[in-house]
């Protein structure tokens, strides 16, 4: 026992060893400490991986020493801690606070009824015609405080100068809350010789009970000097190919339209499809048949617009080396831990830097790909929850507008409100959906 307990160690040192050399040229963060992107081995070295640090004492208690690695690491440690197996035998995820679109709390059991994507409003198929769903998670802390202020603004009675006397305009969600979205597709849709790839669970569809494998991920938390959240996604490797650019693309460059995107099948894409035989348009009629998918941006980061500053495009370039570089690190860990989340990754966050400009209330526009503020995958979109957004509106590929990113949504206007509420705790949609629209008190259906 001891010889494969050493001989597991050493395994994950030369894993890590590997990673630290593969990554050697990977460039910094906006501020850097020098340090590569790297997943600490610490992660990994007892039987669960810890939560991150997010508030004193964490990297992100002084802004002027915090790396882009810095949102990164914290990404990927918080997808793996809400994974890790808890007591009960859930993971430690499905123990959260589940709610519905409208901050209801449900039963502990996985409701799924929801298949409706953010932003485009569109519904997902998979190849069998049927609808991916969605679940979501709130962490206690965040339940608790967003319900408190849902019931102090109603009586304040919603009027933007009586919020800004009461201070509740700049009030933001305290370090440590978060929000999570899953996504999930029935298990009866993965090939069988495919499905030990994939996390299952039961949950309840169309109140039958039902398989169903995770198939990605957002959390949105809460770290110290950053009211925004720190906005992080996932996904399962094989859901779509990615669309090659030209290898040197210039500002207004667009993808060859007719490039067979994969010779490989994915979930949402039938190999040797051509990217014009393919859609992230939202589709026309809620009968549409499945028609294959892809991602556009390379972890949100493949973006040149007119206007775009050389300091927009090496911030991108250092920010997706930084991610592939901690992908590699944690499947390397992963892969010898035999885990069936090395077939997960992370594909990107977003987030602002407070010493650029601080959040406000009232701003619409956050998300802007010209706000100078805005760090991380400025194009990030999760193949499963924003397949029909990743471009602003109607936009072609060739002219990038506004924001095609979680913040494009998330912002501090409430826009539900019939006078726009403007605070920051509107970047959260359950609030918003729960002061506009509270039928039920939050408890368990």
């Amino acid at each position: 026992m001891k010889k494969m307990l050493s001989l597991a160690g050493m395994l994950l040192i030369a894993a890590s060893l590997f990673m630290l050399k593969s990554c050697s040229n990977n460039k910094p963060g906006e501020v850097s400490t020098g340090a590569d992107c790297f997943a600490p081995a610490f992660w990994f070295e007892g039987p669960s991986v810890p939560a991150p640090l997010e508030g004193a004492g964490s990297p992100f208690a002084n802004p002027q020493t915090t790396t882009n690695c810095d949102f990164h690491r914290w990404s990927w440690q918080k997808f793996l801690f809400l994974t890790n197996t808890a007591a009960n035998g859930k993971l430690n995820f499905e123990n959260l606070v589940h709610v519905d679109n409208q901050m209801n709390q449900l039963c502990d059991t996985l409701i799924l009824t929801d298949t409706t994507q953010a932003g485009s409003h569109a519904t997902l198929l998979d190849k069998t015609n049927t609808p991916i769903y969605y679940s979501i998670y709130m962490n206690q802390q965040m339940f608790d405080f967003a319900n408190k202020y849902v019931a102090l603004f109603k009586k304040s009675g919603l009027n933007n100068d009586t919020l800004h006397s009461l201070g509740y305009d700049t009030l933001s969600y305290p370090v440590g809350c978060f929000e999570m979205k899953a996504s999930w597709i029935l298990a009866s849709s993965i090939d069988p010789n495919q499905i030990g790839n994939y996390y299952v669970t039961a949950g309840k569809v169309n109140k039958v009970m039902t398989k169903v494998a995770l198939i990605g991920m957002h959390i949105v938390g809460r770290v110290a000097n950053h009211p925004e959240f720190i906005w992080a996604t996932y996904e399962h490797m094989n859901l779509a190919p990615l669309a090659a650019w030209p290898a040197n693309y210039q500002v207004d460059s667009i993808p060859d339209s007719t490039q067979v995107l994969s010779s490989n099948n994915f979930l949402f894409y039938t190999a040797g499809k051509k990217m014009n035989e393919c859609t992230i348009r939202r589709p026309s009629g809620s009968a549409a048949p499945f028609q294959s998918t892809y991602m556009l941006y390379d972890h949100g980061t493949q973006v040149k617009y007119a206007g775009m500053t050389p300091q927009a495009m090496s911030k991108d370039s250092s920010n997706l080396a930084n991610i592939n570089c901690l992908n590699k690190g944690v499947h390397g860990f992963l892969e010898v831990k035999k885990s069936v989340w090395a077939n997960y990754e992370y594909t990107g966050s977003l987030w602002i830097d407070p010493t650029v400009a601080q959040l406000q209330p009232g701003n619409g526009y956050i998300g802007s790909l010209n706000a100078l503020n805005l760090r991380g995958s400025r194009a990030i979109s999760n193949i499963t929850m924003e397949t029909f957004a990743q471009l602003y509106m109607n936009s072609s590929p060739t002219v990038p507008q506004n924001s095609m990113n979680c913040f494009g949504c998330h912002a501090t206007n409430d826009y539900l409100a019939v006078d726009s509420v403007k605070c920051i705790l509107s970047l959260s949609h359950l609030f918003n959906n729960r002061l506009n629209n509270q039928t039920e008190s939050p408890k368990n259906k």
